[in-house]
This record gives C-alpha cells, sequence and structure tokens, in this order.
C-alpha cells in the first residue's frame, strides 16, 4: 500500500497562492501605516497570520486535490488464470434504437445486460471494449465486478468513438473482431478465450477469412447476443426518424455469422444462455488467487478539506 498521484504535474496550481499571498500583504501594509500615523496599536502576531496560513492552506489542497491522490494497493480475489472473457459493445447509431422516445434504447438494454452477465462469469476475468468498424478496448480482464459495472456505465456511448471511416448505411463491421486475435488483447499465457458481442446485428458484410483468423491457435470463441426488438426505431424531438427502418432479417444473419464461426447466438433475454455458452466454450480450469491493483480516490476528500480554511477566511473577513 502506498500513496500516488494520478496527474502529479497539476499540483503546479499551488503556484497560484502567490497572487493572494501578495494581495494579503499590500493590505497589511497599507494597516500598517495606518494604524502608525493614527498612533493606533498593531494586532497581534497571531491575528496577523491566521489569513494568509488559512489561504495557503486552502490553495495548497486544492493543489493536491488537482494532482488526484490515491492509496494503491493489492485485492486478493479468486480466478482462473487459464481463461478471460472480453464483452464487446456495439456502440453504432443503429444502437441509439428505443421502442419510445424515452425508453431504455439498444445500448441502455445491452449495458444492462453486459452487467447482469458479468455477476454470472465469477471467477473468471472479463474485459470490456467497444466498436463499430474498429475495436476499442475500455478495460482489460479483470476479476473485479465493481469495475467492470463501472466502467459499463461512464466508458460507453454511442459514436464514442466514431467509426474510422464514413459510412452513408451501416458502420458495424464483425471483421474488426479479428483484432482479438492479432492484438494483445488478452494475457499471451490465456489457452481459453472468448468474446461475447452485444449487437444488433445490423452489420457489413463478413469476409471469410474472419473463421480462420479467429481458429488461430489458440482461438478465440464468440458469443453473439441480439440486442433488438420489433418496434424499435430511431427517435428526434419525439417522432421516428423516417430514414431508419430496422433490419427484420438481422436476426437470421446474426445466427448465420455465429454458425460459420462456430460459435452461439442469443437474445436479448438470454442473460443464463449466453453465460452458459460461455462457460462451455472455456471449459473448467483450475481458480487461484490473484492479486489485483486497487485505488482509494483521497481527491474528494482533499477537496473537502479545502474549504475549511476557505471558510474560516470568509468568517473573518466577516467578523
Amino acid at each position: 500500500m502506498h500513496l500516488a498521484f494520478l496527474t502529479p504535474l497539476a499540483a503546479l496550481a499551488i503556484l497560484v497562492v502567490i497572487l493572494p499571498l501578495l494581495s494579503v500583504l499590500a493590505g497589511r501594509l497599507r494597516d500598517t501605516r495606518a494604524r502608525r500615523s493614527l498612533g493606533l496599536p498593531h494586532p497581534s502576531l497571531a491575528a496577523q497570520v491566521a489569513v494568509p496560513v488559512a489561504i495557503v492552506l486552502a490553495l495548497v489542497l486544492v493543489g493536491i486535490a488537482a494532482a488526484q491522490p490515491v492509496i494503491q494497493h493489492g485485492v486478493p480475489r479468486q480466478a482462473r488464470t487459464d481463461a478471460q472473457v472480453y464483452v464487446l459493445l456495439d456502440i453504432s447509431r443503429s444502437m441509439a434504437a428505443a421502442q419510445a422516445p424515452h425508453a431504455p434504447s439498444r445500448l441502455d438494454r445491452a449495458k444492462r445486460f453486459a452487467v447482469g452477465l458479468r455477476g454470472r462469469l465469477s471467477s473468471i476475468p472479463v474485459g470490456l471494449a467497444a466498436f463499430t468498424d474498429r475495436v476499442l478496448p475500455l478495460e482489460f480482464p479483470t476479476a473485479d465486478e465493481s469495475s467492470f459495472a463501472s466502467v459499463v456505465r461512464k466508458a460507453v456511448a454511442i459514436d464514442e468513438p466514431a467509426p474510422q471511416r464514413y459510412y452513408a448505411d451501416r458502420a458495424t463491421s464483425f471483421d474488426s473482431l479479428a483484432q482479438f486475435a492479432e492484438e494483445d488483447y488478452f494475457d499471451l499465457n490465456v489457452r481459453h478465450r472468448a468474446v461475447v458481442v452485444l449487437t444488433d446485428g445490423e452489420s457489413l458484410p463478413v469476409s471469410p477469412s474472419l473463421a480462420d483468423t479467429l481458429r488461430r491457435p489458440p482461438g478465440v470463441h464468440v458469443v453473439f447476443v441480439r440486442v433488438s426488438q420489433a418496434g424499435d426505431k430511431l427517435w428526434t424531438t419525439g417522432l421516428p426518424d423516417p430514414n431508419y427502418n430496422a433490419d427484420p432479417a438481422s436476426g437470421r444473419f446474426l445466427q448465420r455469422v455465429a454458425d460459420s464461426l462456430h460459435g452461439a447466438a442469443v437474445s436479448e433475454t438470454d442473460v443464463a444462455g449466453a453465460a452458459a455458452a460461455v462457460r462451455a466454450s472455456l471449459g473448467s480450469g483450475p481458480v487461484t488467487t490473484l492479486t489485483e491493483p486497487a485505488r482509494l480516490a483521497l481527491m474528494p476528500y482533499v477537496t473537502l478539506a479545502a474549504f475549511l480554511p476557505l471558510a474560516f477566511v470568509l468568517w473573518r473577513r466577516n467578523a
């Protein structure tokens, strides 16, 4: 366990303490001259230094908060070392479709599915990624379920990032799944690998080479989850977008892709089925105790502490 700063250079904000101190010093000099001219007694040393010290303390605390202090420590977790999973969320524009203007979108339902699925994959490290025509890893596989849920809630949004190329119709490309076989998204010593793809299935055609790429040892097993319901529409200002029509054949297309990759396809209501398909693809393996890094953020507490000397300065000014 040790203290660390995530953005240490931000602590240079402490330098702004010079300006208010110069202002206080100038006021003190004027006060001293006036008292000398009028023959008035000088205030005590404590009364003279109280406000400057409070100002320095407040701004130092603000500088420390800007540096984002954290306590880093290790947390023991039970997890397999031979298996890892990625949950991959489609963030293309069609995933913003919903049953009604204020109903949960496909992406909202996919997020809820992802968190529910994570709870059924205990002891298996799970990572998170988003995709359109490319894959963007958001969190590498971890046994920390709370961290996974936090990233799902805060880091996933439609077209963030946007597709690399402009598409007049569809941006989603399942060919981007090849990155899981070509890039080091999984630990090198992991033999059992799986990707759960949450998508509406409205994708570009799939390259015949994708299956061979994903079968390249140690291989990547794919489970598709179709997040789409009859009546989903893209809503703008309370009215459906006339330029968007849900693809009624996307379910059949997704099943064909799953079959070509020797994977599985389930609906958005079948969390148990998706979890079973993932566990079947990973088989069984030893569960060991891993020590994963964890952080306790201190910035909120330091920021609150900065208000105490600031309140004292305001009180002295009005006293």
